[in-house]
């Protein structure tokens, strides 16, 4: 299967409410907001430490 196959597969099975299918892509999803939310905050402790104290 190429990519565009598995994308038009995908597209379809949501499209059919496919309880597995969407239940992967939510949580798929959920780890990847909650993953750059983890960076975020590393990123700003990294900023505030380089931030000169007066």
């Amino acid at each position: 299967m190429t990519p565009e196959d598995i994308i038009q597969l995908i597209i379809q099975k949501v499209e059919e409410g496919d309880p597995e299918v969407l239940s992967r892509i939510s949580l798929v999803m959920k780890n990847r907001v909650l993953q750059k939310k983890e960076d975020l905050k590393e990123i700003e402790k990294i900023l505030l430490a380089n931030v000169p104290r007066r």
